[in-house]
């Protein structure tokens, strides 16, 4: 059963990333459990990253809070790592 489920994994893998990426992918991941995040966090991350650069180039609060549609509360959240 191990060497079915690993074959149909690679598979999946292979017709997403195409299958030299997905084979360099398994050398360097192979026999680790890994933590795949959704869509929805990586944007996220972007989006806090993005608002953490434009604060640290001197970007008001106020004017971070109307770009991205979120309330100063957020952006200070965002802004303290929390």
């Amino acid at each position: 059963m191990g060497t079915r489920r690993g074959k149909r994994t690679f598979e999946e893998i292979a017709e997403v990333i195409g299958a030299e990426k997905a084979t360099t992918f398994c050398e360097h991941f192979g026999g680790m459990q890994i933590y795949v995040p959704t869509k929805e966090i990586v944007e996220m991350t972007n989006r806090h990253e993005l608002i953490r650069a434009e604060y640290d180039r001197g970007e008001k609060v106020k004017n971070i809070c109307r770009r991205y549609g979120i309330g100063e509360r957020q952006v200070r959240r965002i802004l303290s790592g929390k």
